[in-house]
């Protein structure tokens, strides 16, 4: 009778320190979760703006090639002799 008791005990104790362990491992998670939120926005912010930036960089260089060519095209237009007014 002893035994069973002391079998029954064990299992009980075995059960306890197992959802012990869960809740543990559930407060840590939330715990890492809650310290780690603030670093995943600022890394998506970062990722968004560089991206925006990014691309609005590669928006003036396309713009500045666009004017070199509209100025090749002009000047080829322009006659050689004329004289160009000053501005």
């Amino acid at each position: 009778m002893e035994q069973a008791i002391a079998a029954k005990e064990k299992s009980m104790l075995e059960k306890i320190e197992k959802k012990r362990d869960e809740v543990d491992y559930d407060t840590r998670k939330r715990a890492w979760e809650r310290y780690a939120a603030p670093y995943r926005a600022l890394q998506q912010d970062a990722a968004v703006l560089a991206e925006r930036y990014g691309t609005e960089e590669k928006r003036r260089r396309a713009a500045e090639a666009e004017c070199v060519a509209l100025r090749e095209r002009l000047a080829a237009l322009e006659p050689a002799a004329a004289p160009r007014p000053a501005f």
